[in-house]
């Protein structure tokens, strides 16, 4: 019984500890009063008190409630509206048509598109009102639970497809007093495809590549396509295959060289109830051209290559000036280039704190080209230099002053065939004159091949001539022409020989069997042996040979009289041993780099011997295997070398090419600053609740990298609605995470928008970016599948069922809710009889006689 009595403010009951004290202060009233009345007089006193302090600590009767009242919080999403139809169509039938069905105390509301609410509890309103057309379900059930009389049983009926776009519904069920049943209605059950996104880099250079992808959902299997254009520009039409499962598509475009790009994906050809999801959009935000700083060790007057540079690199997107080396060891800024050029300028014509803050550059994300021969990378002037610190390339070690030493294979094939026309006593000859030719220090090795290859004389010093020639003279013919086995044993032999220079002769008469020679000549073109080949008949395989020799960088040769075939060996041989670093060359391409063509290129004259660091990636080399091009990360930025000579009439044929300019600006791509700064970007996202700027700005070390925060800045909004409205608004950035700032604009209307961002505090130089973004459909109408696993456990979490029967929504259940009785108000009556009593005995005792 007293389990049933609650004090709001229970630590007031402490007070009737003084109720003996009132007591006695009341026996001690005057004493001319009889005994009876005093005793009378100290009760009610002593009563009032304990009825005010009572009545003071708040009591409350509980009791169980006994009526109760039903809320149904009906989904009118699109997503669910075109769902379980049948389902929903039951739930919003309207009260009075259902009212022998439905208990006296009952509210339907519906939330999402249009909100109504409709009762036959007494006293109640109806209406209705537009709001977002998105589902809310969180806060839906916070209203429909306020519509629950504290004092009553009741429940809320949740009918929705689970898609929540905002608010936390799952919490709001664990905070709940009451049971939430939920209903699920199918999201999407008709016929429907959305295209779900569309990424792109939110800025891009002029001119620069542009990687696009689409992701397209439908829950029918089907074929449809991606209308794709730019700025209102039809691109292309990509096919794909839909499903249930996000389907992808791929195109790379080109930034318009002026102004942003708005990328439009339409999906078309698709069976499809919403015509709305079937377009996103995306914006790619113009970044400032890159810039280059271009320096020649020669005067700009006499550097021809200068001009034609910098005229064409400006139509690329690429902004070229140009400055003298005396500029720039005079302590010319870097900060406003993305790369520095140089050309011909020697490390020691730059002081050493320019090439400090060259080092400084390139680790901030710069680039650095530098391109020379001798009086640039050879080893006087290179060796322990500020250069050598930076390029992907080492000073080469010493040549001692001594002859040339070669070291020459010569594969002969000696199949049967080779007996006709005395062709292998001719080769024999030849073979024999080559030995002549070279000189004691060089090395030579004969390796015959038939249908089998071996060793008739291996690759050794020419120190004892004649058992050299004794070996070649025991040579036979035999056997058919297996050629790839015996240059692959060349090969093997050839790269593990010590020399200057190394070469094979390949020598045959016939159509080998098959093998990759393709393969074989690039290993040895990467290793730095030469091949040249001699076809001796008709019926020799004259392309075979010919690749082979031009993969190589060797000569091929045909010989069609017999008589001349030892001639022809000799003077392969002798143009072997004649090849010097100071000969015209071509190049040989180890590892190809998109838009890098070189096969058209006339050949170079002069390089700079080096060799590449560990850490340097070779993408030229000569046919001596030394890098001729090279490049390698530093920081955030890149080295490239060149380490041809560029300048004089030695590469006048070079400087003329039509490829020349083109080439010199694909590798200013490869080495120039690529993000807009180096260390901050920013993002901005899109969609109806709110656009989120998100600026992230990290200073990168050579070895750890650290947040900024310690920078200020204003974000300014501008865009125009698809209904032609023009947006300006702007924004102070506000940091939410170490190194991560952001800006919010709720609720933007449908449209496309760029962000530009100001930034003080780096290094005390203001920056400046763009980015942007397009606000399309709802996320309601993303095509997702109704939330089950959400709806389950805001049931489970609050009390209630799950997919209840529908026909028995009406029933309440019993005990979820007590109503409270307050009992101060009849404390305090109580109180005024008694205090009413007490003034009626003290009145009446004054009349009494005394």
């Amino acid at each position: 019984m007293l389990a049933a009595l609650e004090f709001s403010y229970p630590l007031h009951l402490w007070a009737l500890a003084a109720a003996p004290l009132v007591a006695w202060l009341a026996w001690r009233s005057p004493r001319a009063m009889s005994t009876s009345v005093r005793a009378t007089l100290a009760a009610c006193r002593t009563l009032l008190a304990v009825l005010l302090i009572l009545a003071l600590a708040g009591p409350h009767w509980r009791s169980p409630a006994v009526d109760g009242t039903i809320v149904l919080a009906i989904d009118r999403s699109p997503s669910a509206a075109a769902g379980d139809t049948a389902a929903l169509a039951g739930l919003t039938t309207p009260a009075s048509e259902t009212s022998a069905d439905i208990p006296p105390a009952i509210v339907r509301t519906g939330f999402a598109g249009t909100a109504w609410t409709e009762t036959n509890a007494p006293g109640a309103t109806t209406g209705t009102k537009p709001v977002e057309p998105d589902s809310r379900p969180g806060p839906a059930v916070a209203a429909a639970l306020a519509m629950l009389p504290g004092d009553q049983n009741g429940k809320v009926v949740l009918a929705t497809d689970g898609l929540q776009t905002s608010g936390d519904l799952l919490s709001l069920a664990v905070q709940s007093r009451q049971p939430i049943d939920t209903a699920l209605l199918s999201a999407f059950a008709l016929p429907e495809a959305a295209v779900l996104d569309i990424t792109a880099p939110a800025s891009a250079r002029p001119l620069s590549p542009v990687p696009l992808q689409i992701t397209v959902i439908a829950n029918r299997p089907g074929q449809a396509q991606i209308r794709l254009s730019r700025n209102g520009q039809q691109l292309a039409e990509l096919p794909l295959t839909l499903g249930p499962e996000p389907t992808s598509v791929f195109h790379l475009d080109q930034m318009p060289l002026t102004d942003d790009a708005v990328y439009t994906a339409e999906l078309i050809g698709a069976e499809d109830q919403e015509p709305a999801n079937n377009r996103r959009r995306t914006v790619v935000a113009a970044a400032p051209p890159q810039r280059a700083l271009l320096v020649s060790g020669e005067a700009m007057a006499e550097t021809a290559s200068a001009a034609s540079l910098s005229q064409g690199w400006a139509t690329q997107g690429l902004a070229t000036e140009t400055a003298s080396v005396e500029q720039l060891a005079a302590g010319l800024s870097l900060d406003a280039y993305d790369l520095l050029f140089l050309s011909g300028v020697a490390a020691a014509r730059l002081p050493e704190e320019q090439w400090q803050a060259i080092e400084k550059f390139v680790q901030s994300g710069g680039g650095l080209l530098v391109a020379g021969g001798e009086s640039v990378f050879g080893r006087e002037a290179l060796t322990g230099s500020p250069l050598e610190q930076l390029a992907p390339v080492d000073a080469a070690p010493p040549i001692e002053r001594r002859e040339t030493v070669l070291a020459m294979a010569l594969v002969i094939d000696k199949s049967a065939s080779m007996e006709e026309e005395r062709r292998m006593q001719l080769a024999k000859s030849g073979a024999k004159r080559v030995v002549e030719l070279l000189g004691p220090e060089d090395k030579v090795g004969l390796l015959a091949f038939g249908s089998e290859s071996q060793w008739v004389s291996p690759i050794a010093t020419l120190d004892d001539k004649a058992s050299v020639l004794a070996r070649i003279d025991r040579l036979q013919s035999e056997g058919r022409t297996n050629m790839y086995p015996a240059l692959a044993r060349a090969y093997l032999a050839l790269e593990q020989t010590d020399a200057d220079q190394r070469h094979v002769i390949l020598l045959t008469d016939g159509v080998s069997t098959p093998g990759d020679f393709g393969q074989i000549a690039r290993k040895m073109a990467a290793s730095g042996i030469g091949v040249s080949t001699v076809s001796v008949s008709q019926g020799a395989d004259q392309t075979i040979l010919r690749d082979i020799a031009r993969i190589a960088g060797g000569v091929h040769r045909h010989c069609d009289k017999p008589e001349d075939l030892g001639d022809i060996v000799v003077e392969a041989a002798a143009e072997a041993a004649a090849v010097t670093e100071a000969s015209d060359f071509q190049p040989y391409i180890l590892q190809s780099l998109p838009g890098l063509e070189l096969t058209a290129a006339p050949p170079l004259a002069g390089y700079a011997r080096t060799r590449p660091k560990a850490d340097g990636e070779s993408l030229l080399l000569t046919p001596a295997g030394d890098p001729l091009l090279s490049w390698r990360r530093l920081g955030a930025g890149t080295v490239i070398a060149f380490t041809a000579d560029l300048n004089g009439p030695a590469t006048a044929r070079f400087r003329n090419w039509d490829g020349y300019p083109a080439f010199w600006l694909r590798l200013a791509r490869l080495g120039a600053r690529s993000d807009l700064q180096s260390g901050v970007a920013c993002s901005l996202y899109g969609d109806p609740d709110q656009l989120r700027l998100n600026v992230e700005a990290i200073t990168s070390g050579v070895k750890v990298s650290s947040f900024r925060d310690d920078l200020q800045g204003v974000a300014l909004l501008r865009g125009q609605t698809d209904q032609g409205e023009i947006v300006e608004q702007e924004m102070p950035l506000a940091q939410v995470a170490p190194g991560r700032y952001e800006a919010r604009w709720p609720h933007p209307a449908p449209g496309v928008y760029t962000a530009q961002v100001e930034l003080t505090g780096w290094d005390n130089v203001p920056l400046q970016m763009r980015c942007g973004s397009a606000v399309d459909y709802p996320r309601e109408l993303r095509l997702a599948a109704a939330s089950t696993d959400l709806l389950a456990a805001v049931a489970a979490a609050s009390g209630g069922v799950y997919q209840p029967d529908l026909k028995r929504l009406g029933e309440v259940p019993q005990g979820s809710a007590t109503r409270l009785c307050s009992l101060a108000p009849w404390l305090l009556l109580l109180g005024a009889i008694v205090l009413l009593g007490e003034t009626a005995c003290r009145r009446g005792s004054n009349l009494l006689p005394g």
